[in-house]
């Protein structure tokens, strides 16, 4: 593939509102990330109508990934489709600087346009491993990791450029700090090792989601990462913000506030797979079962959970509990008359057959005969 953030710079410069897909383990898995391309990206004829920029997957640990039984386990969370979604970023996570670098050539190999670091990850299993977050209070091995990271990622590129002629990014992802706002003395740590693409969650870690993401400094962090760029002579990154952004108008506003180059949903795009199409997300707001447009706008999402809770029985039933697709309904079935009782019907499901006989019951009775 071309450099897209070439392309994703120019489509900027030309006034379009960028907004990346967030990676999220055990939501982002491919069966979801299929139904987001399908709903949002493209329309029936194949045609490119919206978001998101860039893809992510799910994160995925380095260490499983470069062990031969553990990367059994693991390569269905990198799994993706080739022609629907495109751009994307494999995030990882690791402390070992050898399956680091084994991790991002598998990644390359698996013809991704790209590796993520994940120095941001709050969940305590994660930091017991000295993983995610927990990089923020270890930022020697920190550098080490980025240092080796960003040599192999060089590597690769060098060696398959005439080859393949690829674009193979490098990027990482963290937070404002561990238990304070700390970005000052943090980010130079990253910005050293010049990654193409750097996403700030606007949280400490000690805030975790506990608060407002820091948007009223989000200017002055993107003025202090390309003050400091610039006068060490480093490049500056393609730069993405994260936190509390539901939709595509508020991430327009938050880019000419903040002046990032794009902005990063994340937990906006549960029970909306349709968000990053603007056109099709107002269209679905109205969800009054006493007005026609309201009944076929629930009629859609209930459609579209019979259809990704299918395609995850049968793409992930092997791998992956069923009661993953139970934190979607939650999503789904919310903001309309009877959603209580059929949200609640839903959490008893155990399979795709059960979810489609509660559903229809819904339908008969709630739209079809009111």
């Amino acid at each position: 593939m071309k450099n897209f953030l070439e392309i994703l710079k120019n489509k900027s410069k030309q006034g379009e509102t960028l907004a990346v897909l967030a990676p999220m383990a055990d939501v982002t898995d491919f069966i979801f990330r299929k139904i987001i391309a399908k709903y949002s990206k493209y329309n029936s004829n194949n045609k490119l109508i919206g978001g998101p920029h860039i893809f992510w997957s799910e994160f995925t640990s380095a260490d499983g990934l470069s062990h031969e039984e553990g990367q059994k386990k693991l390569l269905i969370n990198l799994k993706f489709n080739k022609e629907k979604e495109r751009p994307i970023l494999a995030q990882i996570f690791g402390s070992k600087i050898k399956n680091i670098t084994k991790a991002i050539e598998i990644i390359y190999k698996l013809e991704f346009d790209g590796v993520d670091i994940n120095f941001g990850c709050p969940d305590k299993t994660i930091e017991k491993q000295c993983c995610g977050s927990a990089m923020i209070k270890n930022q020697d091995l920190a550098e080490e990791i980025l240092k080796s990271a960003k040599e192999k990622v060089l590597e690769l590129n060098k060696k398959f450029k005439e080859t393949e002629k690829r674009f193979f990014s490098f990027s990482v992802k963290t937070r404002l700090g561990y238990n304070q706002i700390e970005y000052k003395n943090w980010f130079p740590k990253i910005l050293k090792y010049e990654p193409d693409i750097f996403t700030i969650h606007l949280r400490t870690r000690k805030e975790m989601s506990l608060v407002s993401a820091h948007w009223e400094i989000s200017k002055e962090i993107i003025i202090f990462i390309k003050e400091y760029t610039k006068k060490n002579n480093l490049k500056t990154p393609f730069l993405i913000l994260n936190g509390d952004v539901k939709d595509l108008i508020e991430a327009k506003e938050k880019i000419k506030e903040s002046t990032c180059d794009a902005v990063m949903i994340g937990r906006g795009i549960f029970g909306t797979p349709w968000l990053f199409n603007s056109k099709e997300y107002l269209k679905r707001k109205n969800l009054d079962l006493n007005t026609k447009k309201g009944k076929d706008n629930i009629l859609f999402i209930i459609n579209i959970l019979l259809e990704h809770t299918k395609e995850f029985e049968t793409g992930l039933g092997k791998y992956k509990s069923f009661n993953i697709m139970k934190k979607h309904y939650n999503a789904y079935i919310n903001g309309f008359n009877g959603a209580k009782e059929l949200r609640s019907n839903l959490m008893q499901t155990k399979n795709f057959k059960e979810v489609k006989k509660i559903c229809e019951t819904f339908i008969e009775e709630k739209i079809v005969k009111k």
